[in-house]
């Protein structure tokens, strides 16, 4: 790390909102922000104004979300009450041209990919001028601000904020091309960037938590979900503790449906007892020498996203100081 560098900061949800818009207010040459869903409400308003106001004073500006998002507005899809008009489909439409006409390159998604689940963008950053948030859960809309246990890290970093730039407009020339993105690595000051780029049954970051938790002697996982497929064999045959949510946690539907598939094989063995809904995804690995590996991101390390070609990015490190930032947040919102 240079002199002009920090070292990783975790951020709660609601330091990273203020945070984020505090910097994207003063933004002189780029934003670049991306995640599943994007919704402007009572929470998010002055962020995406932020983000507008940005693109008008002629930053180069670029938001992309998930057209899943639509799907996330229909009350029948996710138990949100639709009493207010920013989840109503005219508002999700609106809010495009509301940033297009301030000058955003915007973009939904996966308009074109046919079935509903597969090849969706569930990555997370934010990039300001030499600044990047990323490597946590936190979608771009008010239930992620509030009663969520997630976090994002902020990096003052050129170098990790170029990469994930060049990543952006790189899943925006393949979406316009009706095209995945290509699954591949990418090395930072802090760690290796993985990243996922939608195609089905190829997940780099679902590969490199198997790998590591071959090689670990203990594990931490804390996930949205319960750890399936060939990890999820792995962590029943080592000493791991592992947290995800209970059904009472969890209004959604979806993902209702999502803990029921997994639960069946690990019933007890869940140490989440939280009441709030746990959005944070990482796993720390101890080897045999003692050291300690961790990757942190958008991943649930579900083997369905594998299957389904779930575009993910994900940060694997050995930084004391990353990997001790989430060991705290564990000890005081998780465990």
């Amino acid at each position: 790390m240079n002199e002009h560098q920090t070292a990783p900061k975790l951020l709660l949800p609601s330091e990273y909102l203020a945070e984020a818009t505090r910097l994207v207010g003063g933004a002189k040459r780029r934003v670049y922000l991306i995640g599943l869903t994007l919704f402007r409400d009572d929470v998010t308003k002055n962020f995406i104004d932020a983000i507008a106001a940005a693109a008008e004073r002629g930053v180069d500006t670029h938001v992309a979300a998930d057209f899943i998002t639509f799907a996330y507005a229909i009350s029948g899809f996710r138990s949100v009450p639709l009493t207010y008009r920013s989840r109503s489909i005219s508002a999700i439409t609106n809010l495009k041209k509301r940033l297009t006409r301030a000058g955003v390159q915007f973009r939904w998604l996966g308009q074109h990919y046919g079935p509903m689940f597969m090849s969706r963008t569930h990555s997370k950053w934010l990039v300001v001028d030499d600044v990047a948030f990323s490597f946590g859960g936190v979608n771009t809309e008010g239930a992620a601000f509030s009663g969520h246990v997630d976090y994002m890290f902020k990096m003052e970093n050129a170098h990790l904020a170029d990469l994930l730039a060049a990543e952006h407009r790189a899943i925006e020339t393949a979406d316009r091309a009706r095209q995945t993105s290509r699954n591949h690595r990418a090395k930072t000051d802090f760690g290796t960037m993985l990243f996922d780029g939608g195609k089905a049954g190829r997940s780099i970051i679902y590969n490199t938590a198997v790998d590591l938790a071959r090689r670990a002697d203990e594990i931490l996982l804390v996930s949205q979900y319960c750890p399936t497929g060939i990890l999820g064999k792995i962590l029943k045959r080592k000493p791991a503790r592992i947290y995800f949510n209970r059904l009472e946690n969890v209004s959604s539907k979806f993902n209702r449906i999502m803990i029921r598939l997994g639960k069946r094989d690990w019933r007890e063995n869940n140490l989440y007892e939280r009441s709030d809904y746990l959005h944070a995804k990482f796993i720390i690995f101890t080897l045999p020498d003692g050291t300690k590996r961790a990757i942190a991101g958008s991943h649930n390390f579900v083997a369905a996203s594998s299957r389904l070609g779930t575009r993910e990015v994900a940060l694997a490190t050995d930084s004391a100081a990353i990997i001790s930032q989430l060991e705290k947040f564990y000890e005081e919102y998780v465990k």
